[in-house]
């Protein structure tokens, strides 16, 4: 008799109300049932205080590194929420690297590259099944520069997902910055 097991390695939430984003990423977290979280992807309403929704969601990933940007919406299991925050925790076996780049405005394919070379460089590219995902200032510059200055590191071997900020006050990373 053979005996399946399953481990689970990601945990989702979405909380419906102003300054959720905490309590999403905190059930996230815990619906790793127990598991460390090796990254937290936040989500929040683009009303909401893009430095407080980060500082939340840094307080509620038991110590993972918090990375997303916020939405114009959130889907969740039950449906869509309008006004919340959407949360996804990874276990630590899950292999991530973070690459962060400024200046988009002034040379986005350039920031583009940066940010995928200094995520791929953490990363055994030939280990496992990599994937690469963008997450970019909406206002800031031409979004397909960007994309092409990842793609000219990543190269096609290795997708490229992603999105951009979107909602009232769009942000794109967990200071809340817009550059």
């Amino acid at each position: 008799m053979a005996v399946t097991t399953h481990k689970t390695i990601a945990g989702a939430a979405g909380v419906e109300g102003p300054d959720s984003t905490g309590e999403a990423v905190a059930r996230a977290v815990a619906a790793l049932h127990g598991a460390a979280p090796g990254i937290v992807f936040a989500f929040p309403d683009g009303r909401q205080d893009p430095v407080r929704a980060a500082a939340a969601a840094d307080e509620a990933s038991a110590g993972a590194p918090v990375v997303g940007l916020t939405s114009g919406g959130e889907a969740i299991a039950a449906g869509k929420i309008v006004n919340g925050a959407s949360a996804i925790a990874f276990e630590e076996s899950v292999k991530v690297g973070i690459g962060v780049a400024t200046g988009l405005g002034a040379d986005p394919a350039a920031a583009g590259q940066h940010a995928a070379a200094s995520a791929l460089a953490a990363l055994d590219p030939g280990a496992g099944h990599p994937v690469l995902l963008l997450f970019f200032d909406t206002t800031a510059s031409d979004q397909s520069k960007v994309i092409d200055g990842a793609y000219a590191v990543a190269g096609g071997r290795i997708p490229l997902a992603g999105g951009a900020s979107g909602g009232e006050r769009p942000s794109h990373d967990s200071r809340g910055c817009n550059d």
